[in-house]
């Protein structure tokens, strides 16, 4: 082949590879904004929402004060400014998750200096197809700005920029986590322990004389002094700032730090407010995701392949715990250790737990050993991630994005050594699967209370009753409409739709009853008949749905028929309230 001819083919290869990102980009961003407004409002979201209104309309009295139940701040004082420049909706709620979520798909270029082009383009595939990422980026959580920290800490670890952009970047993304989401002190006792444990391993253990993260850690602070200290200085704005609802509210700044957010949490993991086992987010991500499983068993199946027969024996030994509680008569109850402490709830739990802690501070050692550093930190990143939110004791599904993340690019690492025809191939077939899901958890069934993505799902016909309501109170001057009453707290996602109206009101006296055109209330509430009078009507509204799994339960057949077509036995789980009405 001649010079220009290999030029030529560069540059085809070149433009190809530029067109196919561009063209997975343009799908993923189509996916995440197509009827983004559609599903209705969660709880959740409802939350979010109202608190950023608070903030907007009235920002010196009605700031957010601190609650770890809601959060850090960012998001409430981040969302307003988007309800400001644009309006207020439901479109409007969901479009930072959304831009995060489609910035995202671009975010295995971070990786290119390690990643081959084929596995960049196979790995962006499935973030702008998969159900699990498109359904957060059009749900409304901290998490999306939790991600966007972690692009940004990537980007500013991977790109070659000055250090003092660095040392800014990184203390942009620690401050934007830290004022988001307490999973800011999970995220640095990774960083925290990865690197320990590399140093003592690598300069004590096996000697060599490779440096280490310590080591570059400890450089870049003595030649960067000034830089380092401009970024602390920068996190410590950042954090104090929000915390502190822009300098009026001092409190809030030492309750986000340890006083609230610390205590809280912890307190919840031993509650354990939303249970569920260990085995949880592994679930998840196999339920929707049709390359988590395959592709786990694929690097478990070649890493002891590939090394030696001793690994792999001590690998069986940890699934004999699982098997001995599964062909016996034995409880996990029975052993506090095991059920109290470690938090496994079901004999599948045995079949996780062990091999995973075993495989990750195997592999993790010898990848250091072997000089593969970034498949040390890949694995570990991956294992701690799934072992820390399989471990923490409230189980909910918006926490799994994080080791999904962690182990897409873990495996798109580890897959790279593959020819490229491989890596399409095996692409394209798990692509088919994971279009149907999208399109059954996003679009067609978003709000079935099959869809596991969200622990309970209000209903259409909640939230256009509300919005029939809010639209005829709205063709009154304010405070000069149909009263409505959310009684005995069912405000939420209620105040979403009726938020700023003053005939909006949740307490009440007795002799205010009669007052109201409109009483929500339970359908159990049996004092509200003596109450009014018999010229109100009411009909009984589907609030919630939800689906809940017998895990204990859960066999091969039943997991395959949930995973093929999501179909499911049982636990189909309503609520309904009561809405009194003048006709």
């Amino acid at each position: 082949m001649n010079k220009a001819s290999s030029i030529k083919e560069n540059t085809f290869w070149k433009n190809s590879y530029f067109i196919a990102l561009f063209i997975i980009f343009t799908i993923g961003f189509i996916l995440r904004f197509y009827a983004l407004d559609e599903r209705p409002l969660h709880h959740d979201e409802s939350l979010h929402g109202v608190y950023s209104l608070y903030y907007l309309f009235d920002s010196k009295s009605n700031f957010y004060k601190y609650n770890p139940l809601l959060h850090g701040p960012f998001l409430y004082h981040i969302l307003p400014w988007f309800f400001w420049i644009i309006d207020i909706s439901k479109w409007t709620l969901r479009l930072p998750a959304a831009l995060i979520g489609s910035l995202l798909t671009l975010s295995p270029l971070l990786f290119k200096s390690h990643l081959k082009k084929t596995t960049i383009l196979c790995a962006a595939s499935f973030i702008a197809l998969g159900p699990t990422f498109i359904y957060w980026s059009r749900f409304m959580r901290h998490d999306s700005f939790v991600l966007l920290s972690l692009l940004i800490f990537f980007f500013a670890l991977t790109s070659k920029i000055n250090h003092y952009s660095k040392s800014l970047l990184i203390a942009l993304a620690l401050g934007i986590n830290f004022c988001t989401k307490e999973n800011f002190f999970i995220h640095i006792l990774f960083i925290i322990v990865l690197v320990l444990y590399e140093f003592i391993l690598v300069k004590f253990i096996y000697k060599h004389n490779s440096t280490v993260l310590l080591e570059r850690l400890k450089s870049f602070i003595k030649e960067n002094p000034i830089s380092i200290f401009i970024g602390f200085l920068l996190f410590c704005l950042i954090g104090s700032f929000y915390y502190s609802s822009g300098y009026v509210y001092s409190k809030g700044i030492l309750d986000g730090l340890y006083r609230k957010s610390l205590t809280y949490w912890f307190n919840q993991h031993n509650i354990e407010r939303i249970p569920g086992p260990f085995s949880y987010t592994f679930l998840i991500n196999s339920f929707y995701e049709s390359w988590w499983l395959p592709f786990t068993f694929i690097h478990i199946f070649f890493f002891y392949k590939e090394r030696s027969k001793k690994y792999l024996s001590g690998f069986l030994i940890t699934l004999l715990p699982g098997t001995v509680f599964t062909y016996s008569s034995l409880q996990l109850n029975q052993y506090p250790l095991l059920f109290n402490f470690m938090n496994l709830k079901i004999h599948q739990d045995l079949f996780l737990f062990f091999p995973l802690l075993y495989h990750s501070i195997l592999g993790t050692s010898l990848y250091l050993y072997e000089e593969k550093k970034n498949h040390a930190y890949g694995l570990f990143i991956f294992t701690a991630t799934l072992f820390t939110y399989s471990f923490i004791g409230e189980k909910v599904p918006w926490l799994s994005l994080y080791p999904l993340f962690a182990g897409l690019y873990f495996f798109s690492l580890d897959f790279n050594r593959y020819k490229n025809s491989t890596l399409i191939l095996v692409t394209l077939v798990f692509i088919p699967k994971l279009i149907f899901n999208t399109t059954w958890l996003n679009f067609k069934y978003s709000h079935n209370a099959l869809n596991l993505l969200s622990q309970v799902h209000t209903t259409k016909e909640f939230e256009e009753t509300l919005t029939n309501i809010r639209q005829e109170i709205d063709s009154f001057e304010n405070g000069h409409g149909p009263l409505f009453l959310a009684k005995d707290g069912h405000t939420w996602p209620t105040s979403w739709y009726l938020f700023n109206r003053k005939e909006y009101k949740y307490h009440y006296t007795k002799k205010q009853l009669p007052n109201f055109k409109y009483i929500l209330t339970s359908p159990q509430d049996k004092a509200i008949s003596k109450e009014i009078d018999d010229s109100y009507r009411y009909k009984d509204l589907t609030y919630r749905s939800w689906y809940l799994p017998d895990y204990e339960k859960l066999s091969v057949t039943d997991f395959l028929h949930y995973w093929w077509n999501f179909e499911a036995k049982g636990n189909l789980g309503t609520a309904k309230l009561r809405l009194y009405y003048h006709p």
